[in-house]
């Protein structure tokens, strides 16, 4: 595969306040990005 679609819409209201700074998607959980779990 050579394109990919990541979707990773969302202001990440749940997870606020760690949200508050930092974008959902580079979030850490479990070692990784939530990101990086994604794809």
């Amino acid at each position: 595969m050579t394109k990919a679609l990541v979707f990773a819409a969302g202001r990440g209201e749940r997870m606020r306040p760690l949200s508050d700074a930092t974008p959902k998607p580079l979030l850490h959980a479990g070692g990784r990005r939530l990101i990086e779990w994604q794809i």
